[in-house]
């Protein structure tokens, strides 16, 4: 689960007004007494909902405040950047753009997309009920081929070696299942390698830069390179909501709710480098090459919420602090969704690293290394 929402019941009473009907006063005598006050009517004047019942009322600020998010477990996968590309998903269909002039290269068609990733030659994957999208760099036509099933909460991973792989891990699944991209005649795309991940205890999972894979299991760590061989790891992860590679093939990040620390893999033991404090609690992360970006979300009683983005770097360097504008609604069912709308969260290194935080309405893109905007679109 993405948060803990707590539901408030709410009563409207509505004030309605009976109407009476009089016959006229005859001549000569005198007007009728004024009739009583209208009664209170719960359905007179107040709108309805089609299925009969009454619109809800906007909750409490205080009360609405006091439901707090927590960290995203599974990154929230609606923006990206790949090669010299930047794509975001908008309602049904991924809108993507170059990143040099920002302008729009071409639209995607999708159906309640679940995922969008960048894999290893910069080109883009989706997927929706209806069929796998996959956006090559270069084309403006993705090449359509058959659904992968997708569960709640699943995470997709592209494969960091092979631009035509990827892997899927359920959100409480205990088995890592691989897909090529090739043609099917089924169809949905049926995977061709899965390794049982003995021991996950479902709250860590990473790939890392060499194509390994790292995963939590109770007091420690196990990593693998295929379906086999596993090795253990020393290490705590009692305290993380994510693992995610760093700047060289043997570190790796851990990330909490209020900081971020980097490890060297050693002699299977994780020894601590560098630890960088937030300034609010991180709400999603991405780590590409040298670069940690934070998307930090401070949650106070009394006053409006409100985002950050921060990068840093291995060295522990604040690369970029920037406050962004946010919407906060007291909608009883949409609170959530008005909050998060635009704040999906994309990192890339690259020759020229950007990070970028965006969604259907509105889209700011910063350089990593230098922390200037380079875009700031409605």
């Amino acid at each position: 689960m993405r948060f803990l929402v707590f539901s408030a019941v709410v009563a409207l009473a509505g004030l309605g007004c009976d109407r009476f009907d009089r016959a006229p006063t005859p001549p000569g005598e005198p007007p009728p007494p004024p009739s009583a006050p209208p009664r209170p009517s719960s359905s007179a004047t107040a709108p309805r909902l089609a299925d009969g019942g009454l619109p809800p009322l906007p909750m409490d600020p205080k009360l609405r405040r006091s439901l707090k998010l927590s960290p995203l477990r599974v990154h929230d996968a609606g923006l990206a950047i790949g090669k010299y590309r930047l794509a975001v998903l908008s309602g049904d269909e991924i809108v993507v753009r170059d990143t040099t002039k920002f302008a729009e290269v071409t639209r995607v068609p999708m159906h309640e997309p679940r995922n969008l990733t960048a894999m290893v030659d910069g080109s883009f994957l989706s997927a929706d009920p209806m069929h796998t999208a996959w956006l090559l760099p270069g084309n403006t036509r993705a090449r359509s081929l058959p659904r992968v099933v997708l569960l709640p909460e699943s995470m997709l991973f592209a494969d960091r070696r092979s631009p035509d792989r990827f892997w899927v891990l359920s959100g409480h699944g205990t088995t890592l299942f691989g897909y090529a991209l090739g043609s099917s005649t089924l169809g949905i795309l049926v995977a061709n390698e899965w390794v049982s991940l003995d021991g996950y205890d479902a709250r860590l999972f990473g790939s890392l830069r060499d194509g390994s894979f790292l995963y939590s299991v109770g007091g420690g760590f196990r990593q693998f390179y295929g379906p086999t061989k596993k090795s253990d790891i020393e290490g705590d992860p009692s305290e993380a909501f994510r693992l995610l590679p760093a700047s060289r093939v043997d570190t790796i990040w851990l990330v909490s709710k209020e900081t971020a620390v980097l490890y060297r893999l050693l002699a299977g033991k994780l020894v601590k480098l560098q630890t960088v404090p937030f300034s609010a609690m991180a709400y999603d992360v991405e780590a590409d090459g040298q670069y940690l970006a934070v998307l930090e979300l401070a949650q106070p009683d009394d006053a409006p919420w409100t985002f950050t983005l921060e990068v840093f770097d291995v060295d522990g360097k604040r690369r970029l602090h920037e406050a962004l504008p946010t919407t906060e609604s007291f909608e009883q069912d949409r609170w959530v969704a008005a909050l998060t709308r635009n704040r999906h969260l994309a990192l890339a290194a690259g020759d020229t690293p950007l990070v970028a935080v965006g969604g259907p309405d509105e889209l700011n893109v910063f350089r990593a290394d230098k922390g200037t905007r380079v875009l700031s679109a409605p």
